[in-house]
Parts: C-alpha cells; sequence; structure tokens
C-alpha cells in the first residue's frame, strides 16, 4: 500500500511540473490591437485626497509627508512641483511656509506611480490668541 500511494504522489508531482512549464511558457494576454497605447502616450492620471498632519517637509527636494489615520500610520508622500497652489491660512505661500505638525488637505494626482500634489491648503499651525479685554 506504501508503494501505490508513494507511486501516485510521484505520479502527480510529475503531472505538476509538466503543466506548470506549459503555463510558464505561455505569454501573457495582449489586449485587442484597438486598446494598446500608442508609444509617446503616459500612464493615465488619478487623482485623490489626503488630509492629515505634515510629519515631514523637504523643500530641497520638493516633497512633503501627510500622516494620517489611527496613530498616523496611514498618509502619503506628495511631490510638490512648481505649479502647485498652496496656500497657508488661505494666503498664497510655498512648500518652505509649511511646518511639521501643520495640519493639511491636499489633493493630488498620480502620474507613473508618483503622487503629485497639485493643491495644498494648511492651517497654521499654530492658533493666534485672543487677548481678554480688560
Amino acid at each position: 500500500m506504501g508503494s501505490r500511494v508513494r507511486t501516485t504522489m510521484v505520479g502527480v508531482a510529475m503531472i505538476g511540473v509538466a503543466t506548470g512549464t506549459v503555463w510558464a511558457q505561455t505569454p501573457p494576454p495582449r489586449p485587442s490591437p484597438g486598446v494598446e497605447r500608442p508609444t509617446g502616450e503616459l500612464a493615465p492620471t488619478t487623482t485623490g485626497m489626503v488630509e492629515g498632519t505634515v510629519s515631514k517637509v523637504d523643500p530641497a527636494a520638493g516633497k512633503m509627508r501627510v500622516s494620517s489615520g489611527l496613530f498616523g500610520i496611514f498618509g502619503k508622500t506628495l511631490e510638490v512641483l512648481p505649479d502647485t497652489q498652496i496656500s497657508v491660512d488661505g494666503r498664497d505661500s510655498t512648500l518652505a511656509g509649511i511646518r511639521e505638525g501643520t495640519k493639511v488637505k491636499a489633493s493630488y494626482v498620480t502620474r507613473d506611480g508618483r503622487l503629485i500634489a497639485t493643491e495644498i491648503q494648511a492651517m497654521a499651525s499654530e492658533p493666534v490668541s485672543s487677548r481678554p479685554s480688560s
């Protein structure tokens, strides 16, 4: 009985190896000719939005990390280009005007796997305190 089981297992393994080799040699399916992109065309873009706290700003590299979610474990690193619209407390600003710890809402597009910020709205990191009147 033991030799029959062993023979069966060897046979099943050989069939699996033979089938796997055929599948590995089969080229992946190609889309129909009308669906293919022209050579110079970029990959399609998608849009998104992230809202959270700035955990890192690197104006020299043009990047900003926004943490969101529970304990800030979710978030995105955005590339900030010269045409990105940035405002801090409703006033035009630059990436250098945004500080770590600032609450932001940012819109972005995804191009070729990169998240490119289109608009960043930041709130001042320190609220203005009002003096009590005497």
